[in-house]
């Protein structure tokens, strides 16, 4: 019974490390770190084989190939779309409608995300769900607009400079956001949504020490929880 039971900790802790692990890749190619994403997924690849979950590395893999192979594809196109905004970089339309729209929704993320707090401390989980989640699809068009210019702007630049702090700015309030609302939820019992919003979290800093411990926590939250449905019926001793 032992060696059973540890094995399966030993699987639980394999599809654990695969999935931290697809979601460090992930969130490496999503940041234009291709190289870094590829040795990710090799090194996945190589240790975690045999693992349960294993299938979530094959397509890993299968995604990054595809990725570069449109991105070799897109190559022309914006290094003729990045000698236009060359010419006139102050007076690109693109430029100055990418950063005007992401540094809004920037704004209406943070404004959410502090009536998701606000709710929180209330207890209200309703409220703190609903203001949380409006939060987080804001910044993940903000995102997708700064990572836009970051892909176009020439590097070096005084611009490219600053929408990359925007972005570590990004990545720090929406993983705070994500944590906030899982430890909230897990504090409130609702497991499941508590490990939806984990494991979004998981995607901007998967190996953040608070968010490991969180989620370890959840897991043995859930067995307890399990555990006491099927010790419900009060037992009789004679």
């Amino acid at each position: 019974r032992d060696r059973k039971e540890f094995e399966k900790l030993v699987r639980a802790a394999e599809m654990h490390a695969v999935k931290a692990g697809v979601a460090m890749a992930r969130h490496q190619a999503e940041a234009g770190d291709l190289e870094g994403a590829l040795q990710t997924a090799t090194q996945l690849r190589m240790h975690f084989a045999s693992a349960p979950n294993a299938t979530e590395i094959n397509r890993l893999v299968d995604d990054l190939v595809k990725l570069v192979q449109r991105l070799d594809k897109e190559a022309a196109a914006d290094q003729a779309e990045l000698a236009k905004a060359l010419v006139d970089l102050n007076k690109n339309k693109e430029v100055l409608r990418r950063k005007t729209e992401a540094l809004g929704q920037l704004q209406k993320g943070r404004a959410a995300a502090e009536k998701s707090e606000k709710a929180r401390d209330k207890g209200n989980v309703t409220r703190a769900r609903k203001n949380a989640e409006y939060a987080h699809e804001s910044f993940q068009k903000a995102r997708r607009n700064l990572g836009r210019l970051r892909r176009i702007l020439p590097r070096g630049s005084e611009l490219r400079q600053d929408i990359l702090g925007r972005l570590v700015e990004l990545d720090k309030a929406q993983f705070q956001l994500l944590y906030d609302m899982a430890y909230f939820l897990w504090q409130e019992r609702i497991y499941s949504h508590a490990e939806t919003w984990a494991a979004r979290a998981s995607y901007i800093d998967p190996v953040h020490p608070d968010l490991m411990d969180l989620r370890e926590e959840l897991v043995s939250s859930r067995i307890r929880y399990r555990l006491s449905d099927m010790t419900n019926a009060r037992g009789v001793v004679r």
